[in-house]
């Protein structure tokens, strides 16, 4: 085979695995991880109470979004809706909460119980909705990451290869 036509082969078995790449890194991407089991509680409703900036609350709310559940559980931010902000701080005090214990995310079941902290809730809500430990285990964004990072290095080593065979020859 001439030097042409190897180079012709090569620039479409790297064209290929290119798209291979990212056909399954938006198949990967784009599949949705949902919680197994009833998504509804017998024990009364739910509310979750964020902040806005709180990294914490992101990750609950990522949770409850990756596994489905959003829509059994509001969410309110006490930062911009005053009214979630009044019911937070009543809720609180009616349970004797201190001053200095009070923070988001905070989760409120049936009114009563009340589970604060990214690990707990996410832990709760693992037990509430038979949500398997697996399921959580990466996130969107990680799939993203790592689909992100293979293509990038199939394109490297795709690179690395054709400099190999064509990058040391004189033109």
């Amino acid at each position: 085979m001439s030097a042409g036509k190897t180079k012709v082969v090569m620039w479409g078995a790297l064209k290929f695995v290119c798209v291979v790449a990212i056909m399954l890194w938006m198949i990967v991407c784009k599949t949705p991880v949902l919680a197994q089991g009833s998504i509804t509680t017998d024990q009364g409703p739910l509310i979750l109470y964020v902040q806005t900036g709180c990294t914490h609350c992101a990750k609950v709310e990522a949770f409850i979004e990756e596994n489905g559940i959003g829509g059994n559980i509001p969410i309110r931010d006490v930062s911009v809706d005053e009214g979630a902000s009044e019911e937070f701080t009543a809720l609180l005090d009616s349970q004797n909460v201190p001053l200095d214990s009070r923070g988001v995310p905070l989760l409120v079941h049936d009114g009563t119980e009340i589970i604060s902290g990214d690990v707990p809730i996410i832990e709760y809500l693992r037990q509430t909705f038979d949500i398997p430990e697996e399921s959580s285990s990466f996130s969107t964004t990680d799939f993203v990451m790592l689909g992100a990072g293979g293509v990038v290095a199939l394109g490297v080593v795709a690179y690395g290869v054709y400099n190999g065979v064509y990058g040391n020859k004189k033109r």
